[in-house]
């Protein structure tokens, strides 16, 4: 895929077995026309599509998925590995998401827009799955662009976590 630079996806989808009651009322999007706005309201459509719950914001999710954004941007490497050889579950737990069932990252760089990183995953089967699966139903999102103008889209997804 090829739109002003490549765009390269990755997957990762971890599990841990710690029970965690989480009470929480849905986040409904503002009208603020902010990109994080966006994104839920595209997240929630697709999910819609396929009878998926709508997904919540959660603020540490959003919070780990920004500082992967931001850290990816700075170093210039998409990975689901942080430069400081931090994994999904490390980034998440460090950000204060605690007690998940499952949690789950999409990753995505290039010269893009939101539509254009939103259709790539959900073209993607692993993305898609992670984006559709009604099980997940907490998301956060975060996105940083590096000094050559490269951004870096982060999508951290979770189950019962706290957020």
């Amino acid at each position: 895929m090829a739109r002003r630079g490549m765009i390269a996806l990755l997957l990762t989808l971890s599990t841990l077995g710690t029970v965690a009651c989480v009470p929480r009322t849905p986040a409904k999007p503002s009208d603020d026309g902010s990109w994080e706005t966006q994104m839920l309201t595209r997240i929630n459509a697709e999910r819609a599509r396929v009878g998926a719950p709508a997904m919540v914001v959660c603020g540490t999710l959003t919070a780990a998925a920004a500082a992967h954004s931001a850290d990816q941007a700075a170093s210039g490497r998409m990975s689901h590995t942080g430069s400081d050889g931090s994994t999904l579950t490390t980034r998440v737990t460090r950000a204060g998401y605690t007690g998940w069932f499952e949690v789950a990252e999409n990753v995505g760089s290039g010269n893009v827009g939101l539509d254009v990183i939103m259709d790539a995953w959900m073209n993607s089967p692993g993305h898609r799955e992670n984006l559709l699966n009604p099980a997940l139903d907490q998301v956060g999102v975060g996105r940083a662009t590096s000094p050559s103008g490269i951004t870096y889209w982060t999508q951290n997804f979770g189950w019962r976590g706290t957020c």
